[in-house]
């Protein structure tokens, strides 16, 4: 069936550069291997018995690097289903850029109603409680794996998180629930259960940064990778100073929505009717812009769809790694747009040619499109100025990459 599906690039900013690393952790480039079930812990589930939690670790082979980025990868299935293998194929991919990638298990479940359980849930409390655990244990994982430095050869200063669905809502709330005070109070002591074995008591959580692996180490990360995710509330997200975010959600998502709405809010047999209202990617694009986020620490993808999921896989893996990529080589470079030479591309949108001017430097040049594939080889040295013909090349966003002797830039580029 044809349909007609518009992508809305919020990110898409013709006159910003991004300076990048000359290794820029992008390129899918090494073998990898993985250790699994590794053991990071174990806490009580929603039923009191004891949950054995488990994630499991991808690192390149030959890379010869000390200071690998670290990405925690968190699976969704609504908080009582889904496994940490679920996320094995986006953590290798990551693996095979350079860094140490891992999936986590967490604990799962919560009480249903008294005939049903799951995802029917006695109420909104039990799913705010099942979160907050999921956020605990992500925390206890991201401390376990920055206290594995010399066994993963990883840098603890640059550390992501990212998720799909419920493991995103998961991701989201860790980075930006910042503070106990932010913390839901239903995480506290609260009314018990009702089940059909009896009452259930319902004890106070703890903190929201959990109890396992208490080591001195900061859980804290620079980027966070939501897909189709959402947050309790925007308000978590104080300031443009805030950790950077990428964010993903087809605009029309009936099971984590993209507005303002309740859990499940367009599945059958009223399941939705005790899950809390949750703020969406398209909601959050607006506090983001608000906040006056840059370019380079917020971009989204909402994509005109109505599918619980991503539409082309392969384009939102390059988005993301771009995008990350351009977050590691800020923190690994301390280079800022004020610190690159006076690149003058011109005219941006552009038809037919494109014109690049470097006074007093010499450089090369080359294009990519969305997906990552070379539509412009690159160039020879240059000197100062050169001409591009991009006639034929189809309408659309492009990544101009330009290396001068010490730096990569890139220019996002609009095609008419």
């Amino acid at each position: 069936m044809n349909r007609i599906l518009l992508f809305v690039f919020v990110f898409i900013s013709s006159g910003q550069s991004f300076a990048q690393c000359l290794d820029p952790y992008y390129p899918r480039i090494y073998q990898t291997y993985v250790e699994r079930d590794i053991s990071y812990g174990s806490d009580t589930a929603y039923n009191h018995t004891v949950a054995n939690l488990q994630m499991n670790i991808w690192k390149p082979i030959g890379d010869n690097n000390t200071s690998r980025p670290i990405i925690l990868w968190i699976h969704g299935g609504g908080f009582f289903t889904g496994n940490k293998n679920d996320m094995d194929v986006i953590a290798q991919a990551y693996a095979e850029r350079g860094y140490v990638s891992a999936t986590m298990s967490y604990r799962l479940g919560f009480y249903g109603n008294l005939f049903f359980g799951a995802p029917f849930t006695f109420d909104s409390s039990e799913v705010i409680r099942a979160a907050y655990r999921a956020v605990q244990d992500a925390h206890g994982a991201m401390r376990f794996l920055k206290a594995r430095t010399a066994i993963d050869s990883s840098n603890i200063n640059l550390a992501f998180v990212g998720g799909a669905s419920a493991g995103s809502i998961t991701a989201m709330h860790f980075t930006f629930v910042d503070k106990q005070s932010e913390a839901p109070i239903n995480g506290g002591a609260i009314s018990d259960v009702t089940t059909l074995f009896g009452n259930v008591q319902r004890s106070d959580l703890g903190s929201i940064f959990g109890r396992l692996n208490l080591n001195g180490q900061s859980s804290n990360v620079l980027a966070a990778v939501n897909l189709f995710g959402a947050l309790l509330d925007t308000s978590f997200i104080e300031s443009n100073t805030d950790p950077a975010l990428f964010s993903y959600h087809q605009t029309g998502d009936g099971t984590v929505g993209c507005g303002y709405l309740p859990g499940l809010w367009n599945q059958p047999m009223n399941v939705s009717q005790n899950y809390p209202h949750l703020f969406g990617s398209c909601v959050i694009n607006d506090r983001m812009n608000n906040l006056g986020y840059s370019s380079q620490h917020y971009q989204a993808l909402l994509y005109n769809g109505n599918v619980h999921g991503i539409h082309d896989d392969v384009l939102i893996d390059t988005l993301v790694a771009r995008f990350l990529s351009d977050i590691i080589c800020e923190n690994i470079s301390g280079t800022n747009t004020a610190d690159l030479p006076a690149v003058h591309v011109y005219p941006n949108p552009a038809k037919g040619q494109i014109n690049i001017n470097i006074p007093g430097k010499t450089f090369s040049c080359s294009m990519f499109d969305v997906q990552g594939r070379n539509i412009i080889p690159s160039t020879p040295l240059l000197h100062d100025y050169t001409t591009l013909n991009i006639t034929g090349v189809s309408k659309g966003m492009y990544l101009l990459n330009i290396i001068t002797d010490k730096q990569l830039i890139s220019k996002r580029i609009i095609i008419e």
